[in-house]
């Protein structure tokens, strides 16, 4: 895992990033953004029926919204548009994790599906042996796949097919993909910020308004701002919008033009940090508390589909002990959570209005004092 001191860059005051760099013409990139909305929303529906990827989603939805980002070409197959590195260079992709019921076919038919997944099992067995080149039933199991003959009738093909998938050594080869499946989580979960999904209680957010309000002096003598290079150490907590700091709801913002202020601020942010990421997260210096800003992977990709702009969000994270993260986050309605999300924002606000000249309305920064509402 990163260490939390190798993650960020000073944003010095005034530092802006053109946003035209790189800029193409709308229309084209408008009608490359609506062919990318119907190949990634068929890469969905096809990750939504492999069950084993399923608390892997939101890693593969990143991975897919990077690809769209990166504007590189996509594979033909929407199955084979995410796969996941693995030891040695290794890669699977995701399609080999799916799982079919058997269907009723002719013999022609099943003949065809066979040699398709004949086919994809001796390149998920490549690069198994790149990845595990120790276990020695993956060779002995590409030697008995090599040796069926496919011109059998179908009925004997299927004998065939069943004396493998029954042996031992297929046991192994599964057990083998799974292993890669469950490295390539641990992986991820090792490279990524690990947060807590609680949702904070009453009591920890006033133990949280607490710790906010002593660090105040902190920020004041240390006010400037560091914006983290590496923002994909917290690319889960980007995953989904927050449910009250966005541009779309209003419970918190209470009117229509302070959300609208709201939406500006995070506009002109986003074009001075930078337009080609999907977020940016920004810390003080001596400071527990973390600013998430940008839009989730989740709306991105949702508003493609729709062709719709994507709302936009902020989130405030909480560091622990040990390397440990929490986003400050809870029912709504409970006492106290308004009052502690505008007692974190506050300093980032006022700081970032100053360092950036961003021009904020006096009234929507003084949302963010203590004691206002």
């Amino acid at each position: 895992m990163p260490d939390d001191a190798d993650l960020k860059l000073t944003l010095y005051p005034n530092a802006t990033r053109s946003s035209s760099e790189g800029a193409e013409d709308p229309s084209p990139r408008q009608q490359r953004q609506q062919a990318a909305a119907r190949y990634f929303q068929r890469v969905q529906q096809r990750l939504a029926q492999i069950p084993l990827l399923g608390d892997v989603v939101p890693w593969v939805q990143a991975t897919l919204v990077d690809l769209l980002l990166a504007g590189k070409g996509l594979p033909k197959n929407p199955a084979w548009a995410v796969s996941l590195p693995g030891p040695n260079g290794a890669r699977l992709p995701c399609e080999v994790f799916e799982e079919t019921e058997p269907q009723a076919c002719t013999p022609e038919e099943y003949k065809h599906r066979t040699v398709l997944k004949l086919k994809r099992t001796l390149r998920t067995l490549k690069q198994l042996q790149k990845a595990y080149p120790d276990a020695e039933s993956l060779p002995q199991l590409e030697a008995l796949l090599q040796e069926i003959d496919l011109e059998n009738e179908a009925h004997d093909l299927d004998g065939d097919i069943r004396e493998v998938l029954t042996s031992s050594t297929f046991a192994e080869y599964l057990g083998l993909k799974t292993r890669f499946l469950e490295e390539w989580k641990q992986g991820q979960l090792e490279q990524r910020a690990q947060t807590k999904e609680a949702l904070l209680s009453e009591s920890a957010l006033q133990e949280t308004f607490h710790a906010l309000e002593q660090q105040g002096p902190n920020l004041e003598a240390h006010p400037d701002i560091l914006l983290y290079e590496h923002q994909e150490f917290f690319r889960l907590c980007n995953a989904t919008t927050h449910p009250q700091l966005n541009t779309t709801s209003l419970e918190f913002w209470e009117t229509e033009e302070r959300r609208e202020q709201f939406s500006q601020f995070l506009e002109t942010l986003r074009d001075r940090l930078g337009v080609l990421q999907p977020f940016h997260v920004l810390r003080f210096e001596h400071s527990f508390t973390y600013l998430l800003v940008g839009t989730s992977d989740a709306d991105l990709l949702e508003s493609l589909q729709e062709g719709d702009e994507a709302p936009r969000h902020a989130k405030v994270i909480l560091r622990l002990a040990g390397q440990q993260y929490q986003e400050l986050t809870a029912e709504p309605g409970t006492p106290g959570y308004a009052e502690c999300l505008k007692q974190a924002l506050h300093p980032f606000v006022v700081h970032l209005n100053q360092q950036l000249e961003l021009e904020l309305p006096d009234a929507f920064v003084a949302f963010f004092e203590p004691g206002t509402s």
